[in-house]
């Protein structure tokens, strides 16, 4: 009998549920993206996606930083931008998608 209700105490206990509530919200945000081995720029994309779907605007702090910047230091750095195609200028999932061609696809 004894034997009986440790067994059956043991299925108890093993059957129990984890109990880790995970939500949407919880698995799209940038800590648990990156702690769960993901980069920061991965992080940063999931975070403009739902920002993007849900109609709510999203700056990263680099954006945040050139939003800051005086109106000549802008000018330069669009002009740089502009004459070096290389460089980085932010653009990524972050534009509207047009089917014709215009200035900003040089």
């Amino acid at each position: 009998m004894k034997k009986e209700l440790l067994i059956i105490g043991l299925l108890a206990f093993v059957t129990l549920p984890a109990c880790a509530e995970l939500t949407t919200a919880d698995t799209s945000s940038p800590e648990y993206l990156i702690n769960g081995g993901y980069s920061a720029i991965s992080s940063e994309m999931a975070q403009r996606s739902k920002g993007f779907v849900n109609g709510v605007p999203y700056t990263s702090a680099a954006e945040q930083q050139y939003q800051e910047r005086p109106i000549w230091e802008k000018l330069m750095i669009r002009t740089h931008q502009y004459f070096d195609p290389a460089d980085d200028q932010d653009t990524f999932m972050n534009h509207d998608i047009q089917i014709s061609p215009s200035v900003n696809d040089l």
